[in-house]
């Protein structure tokens, strides 16, 4: 099995169209740090569909290139039923602890600090277990800082911190992902050079 610092390498690489992904959830975040921060500059409601429309984006955008696309690998099944496993387990932890929570009467936003760090951990460790995975170590990151922060900043301020903790999550992610993906790129071009020279 090919491993990158010791990190199996076994899932098909991904590409820049991942990382502008990624830098789009970004700016999305950013959007709405910029729209907490100054509510005025777009009139309600108008602000939060604006949000709204490119959070929606990219599950849109995913869809469309999963229909299009005919034939998949072995790899790519494998990993959407992962997905789509790893999904329904955090979701169903999810509203079983908040339904627990709530029934022992912890405030909402202790509950919700609570989730997005339930979300970060698996996430986390997940990110460890496959190379082109390691990127969601950036996401994770900016769960585990909302979850810490959001039961300490005011009502007023929830969505600064979610907007801010997005933003930053996703840059990071961006960042490392443009990374692997410009070692990928010069480690072939490398292996192909090598190989016209025998």
């Amino acid at each position: 099995m090919r491993t990158q610092f010791d990190i199996p390498n076994s899932l098909p690489p991904l590409n820049l169209g991942d990382v502008w992904g990624r830098l789009w959830l970004g700016l999305t975040g950013l959007l709405l740090l910029v729209l907490s921060l100054f509510p005025s500059l777009v009139p309600p409601p108008w602000g939060s569909v604006l949000v709204l429309a490119c959070w929606l984006v990219l599950p849109v955008r995913g869809l469309m290139k999963r229909s299009a696309r005919k034939s998949r690998t072995e790899a790519q099944k494998s990993m959407s039923y992962q997905v789509a496993l790893y999904t329904l387990i955090v979701v169903a932890f999810g509203i079983g602890f908040t339904l627990w929570a709530r029934h022992l009467g912890l405030p909402w936003p202790v509950v919700i600090g609570v989730l997005f760090m339930m979300e970060a951990l698996p996430s986390a460790i997940a990110s460890l277990t496959e190379w082109w995975r390691l990127s969601t170590v950036g996401f994770s990151t900016g769960l585990t800082i909302c979850g810490f922060c959001f039961p300490l900043v005011n009502e007023n301020r929830m969505f600064v911190l979610v907007g801010g903790s997005v933003c930053f999550g996703s840059l990071l992610s961006a960042g490392i992902l443009y990374w692997q993906v410009r070692r990928e790129e010069v480690s072939s071009g490398l292996s192909c050079s090598s190989k016209e020279t025998n």
